[in-house]
């Protein structure tokens, strides 16, 4: 009996040995892997990592990385399985918990990230560092499930998303949108905080397609208390559009069109306007008009579109923005009035053609 004791114990410190050894190599392993992808990016740490070479998985503990003076983003934990490095490629499934990106006014925080199939551009992620509108290190995403996003200024949260579940591709290869994006996202209880009451949009769905050169997009949300929204839009001259500052220039919008109900969001928006004064939400509409006829000098009839904006102000309901241009506009274009065939519908009523004063 003492012999076979024995021999557990043996056992149990050459398992022990055999574990902690290959633990201790994989640690290295895996911190190997990181210095060499993270090379040049800025000052990072890790609490420990883990590399398991028959899962091909990477796990990292407790990261941290200093973009600038001002930006610091913390992982509690990042795991990567299937694990596959390519050149400056670096690919997997990729889940990660408790993220935090802390600036000197602005604190965000995600729960957790996780998706089946995640690329990351190493040389993309360095140009990023220096130049945010220049690359995307976000090679390519297949699906994903965001939950407990959380935006935060000095310690009090004023936005806030539950979870977004997104189906379908994303690539980004140097584009400036998704190309091809095609895919489904469900956006779960938008929440926006004030210092007097919290404002939520309950239901938030997205489709978008991408196909002969054109991107369909549709968005539907929905707020029991607020409004509800659906929009369409339509353009082209995403697959030709590098990532640069000035790339929305290339694009051309094809079509567009928005339709709100209110259901209490105007005059929410008004009491905030008028809060702490005596004016009425009328007597505001009026002020606000004064704003407008300035903005609408150059429109044919503005008098006639103030006042049907007027009279939607002081009684909401339904607004129906479209465009229909004859022939695709590019977005550098988008002044040009006349040639987005633009209109405009308050509560029901005929549309009203926005078109260059004389």
């Amino acid at each position: 009996m003492n012999k076979f004791i024995g021999a557990v114990v043996v056992l149990a410190l050459i398992l022990a040995g055999i574990y902690f050894g290959v633990r201790f190599a994989t640690a290295s392993k895996a911190k190997a892997i990181l210095a060499e992808y993270l090379d040049g990016v800025g000052e990072w740490s890790v609490d420990s990592t883990y590399y398991n070479p028959l899962t091909q998985e990477v796990v990292a503990n407790g990261f941290k990385t200093i973009l600038d003076d001002e930006t610091e983003i913390t992982i509690k934990t990042a795991k990567i399985s299937g694990f596959n490095q390519t050149g400056d490629e670096l690919a997997g499934s990729g889940k990660f918990e408790d993220i935090r990106i802390d600036t000197d006014s602005v604190e965000l925080s995600i729960k957790s990230l996780s998706s089946p199939k995640i690329v990351f551009d190493r040389e993309a992620l360095l140009k990023f560092k220096e130049d945010p509108y220049s690359a995307t290190p976000l090679k390519q995403l297949a699906g994903f499930k965001m939950e407990g996003l959380n935006i935060a200024a000095s310690g009090d949260s004023i936005f806030s998303i539950e979870s977004i579940v997104g189906e379908g591709s994303y690539e980004a290869d140097g584009k400036i949108l998704p190309y091809p994006a095609v895919g489904n996202a469900v956006i779960k209880n938008i929440v926006f905080y004030t210092k007097d009451r919290e404002y939520r949009v309950e239901k938030t769905t997205s489709s978008s397609a991408y196909k002969d050169g054109v991107y369909d997009a549709k968005i539907d949300m929905d707020s029991q208390e607020l409004f509800a929204l659906n929009a369409a839009y339509a353009v082209s001259g995403l697959s030709d559009a590098p990532l640069s500052d000035d790339a929305e220039y290339l694009l051309t919008l094809i079509s567009s069109e928005t339709n709100y109900t209110d259901r209490s969001l105007i005059n929410v928006l008004l009491d905030q306007y008028i809060k702490g004064s005596d004016t009425s939400r009328e007597e505001a509409v009026d002020q606000l008009m004064l704003y407008g006829a300035l903005l609408t000098e150059r429109i044919k009839n503005g008098d006639i579109f103030l006042e049907n904006l007027s009279s939607f102000l002081k009684d909401p309901r339904t607004l129906t923005i479209k465009t229909n241009p004859a022939e695709p506009v590019a977005m550098d274009s988008l002044n040009a009035i006349d040639e987005l065939g633009l209109s405009v519908s308050f509560n029901g009523g005929e549309p009203f053609l926005i078109q260059e004063g004389e």
